[in-house]
């Protein structure tokens, strides 16, 4: 029963992981882990999850505890990755799949590269540029604002790579985009950075 209770207890660290990496909410990954252990009849379950981690405690027969405790250091938004987790979730809960397959299956998950969009720079420049037409920008702004959000798209690229901490990358891309509103319409002569 120890073996099972350790691999159980990798699959649900993994699937509380990936749940919270990729912009699930607390709730959801504290009532996956629940999920997935009732199907394995864990007498006793413990889970806390927080946006910067988790801890869980299970135990199988009421008197040897086993505990993790993860640090969530990377988030992003991958609802697609949610979506499998909560599958593999029901696959296990009906027995459909074993721990071994469950775990095979919640790795690639988690190596699973997000698909690059193609044009991704160029919808970071339009929303960027509409939202300045949203907030009553004229011509000028919204080519100034294309400009930006397409650049400030390619940056943020590699503040991901980085695995940068959130705050340090909006500080560094609000003041790009602060500097750059301000040099344009001071060297154009026109324009309204407020």
């Amino acid at each position: 029963m120890e073996i099972i209770s350790a691999k159980l207890l990798k699959i649900i660290k993994l699937s509380a992981q990936i749940i919270l990496e990729n912009g699930g909410e607390t709730y959801r990954a504290e009532e996956t882990i629940k999920f997935i252990c009732k199907a394995y009849d864990i007498k006793e379950i413990e889970a806390i999850a927080t946006p910067t981690g988790f801890y869980i405690t299970i135990s199988s027969d009421g008197n040897e505890n086993s505990t993790v405790v993860k640090r969530i250091r990377k988030r992003t938004i991958n609802l697609q990755k949610i979506a499998d987790v909560n599958n593999v979730s029901r696959q296990i809960a009906l027995h459909a799949i074993n721990l071994d397959e469950a775990l095979e299956e919640l790795e690639k998950i988690e190596n699973d590269k997000p698909h690059e969009y193609k044009y991704a720079q160029l919808y970071g420049g339009i929303s960027s540029a509409f939202f300045v037409v949203l907030f009553g920008g004229g011509i000028f702004e919204f080519v100034v604002a294309l400009f930006t959000g397409i650049l400030i798209t390619q940056i943020t690229k590699h503040f991901v790579n980085l695995h940068s901490y959130q705050f340090f990358s909006s500080i560094v891309l609000g003041t790009i985009i602060a500097a750059i509103a301000i040099i344009a319409t001071s060297a154009a002569k026109t324009g309204n950075y407020n």
